[in-house]
């Protein structure tokens, strides 16, 4: 087999994650590493029809060895990208076949959903937190609450977003945070001016 061997476990480590994530089986990932590795226009034959529990075996079809191949990163990138994008592809389409309380059941099995869930309450509940204030002081008011909610909450999704690995949440949410860190410094800063300058004007007296 040809191709440059991947410099980094960069493309492996989203085929594990995606593996991890998804619905299909490490043998349903190694079908599709052996159809997308077969050199020239030779079309891969059908999967063999088996019991659930039996072990893949067979010198066609050894699962167990793709998936080790698979695991100890030993493929090129361009095989590892189009790993990728198909097993994403097949992913995409069993879903199609799975009902909404399916659908849920997958979702509250997986602890970092549970995460991404508690970080977007806290998130969302600073706008709680806001208009409370508003409406006690009848007028539009950011509590310094706000601030350290948004933070908590921004920080959350930010490592929500990295385990993910998505480039576009992470960035939204980093720089969601450096903006909450500087408002509370401004905050403080303008805090400690006014206490020197009471200060200073009760030592006058």
């Amino acid at each position: 087999m040809t191709g440059t061997p991947v410099s980094s476990h960069k493309c492996q480590g989203e085929l594990n994650l995606l593996a991890a994530k998804s619905c299909l089986s490490p043998c349903l990932i190694a079908a599709v590493l052996l159809v997308v590795t077969i050199p020239g226009p030779t079309v891969a034959a059908p999967i063999p029809q088996q019991d659930a529990g039996a072990k893949a075996s067979g010198p066609e079809f050894d699962f167990e060895a793709l998936r080790q191949r698979v695991e100890s990163g030993d493929l090129s990138e361009a095989e590892a990208k189009r790993v990728i994008a198909l097993s994403e592809e097949i992913k995409e389409r069993a879903k199609e076949h799975l009902t909404l309380l399916q659908r849920i059941e997958r979702a509250l099995i997986e602890p970092w959903v549970f995460f991404g869930f508690a970080a977007q309450f806290i998130f969302a509940l600073r706008f709680i937190i806001q208009l409370i204030a508003s409406e006690r002081k009848k007028r539009s008011y950011v509590p310094v609450a706000f601030w350290y909610l948004s933070l908590g909450g921004g920080v959350m999704l930010l490592v929500y977003a990295i385990h993910l690995r998505d480039p576009v949440f992470v960035l939204g949410q980093g720089l969601g945070c450096f903006i909450y860190i500087r408002n509370l410094i401004l905050i403080y800063e303008r805090r400690g001016k006014l206490g020197r300058a009471i200060a200073a004007s009760e030592g006058a007296e």
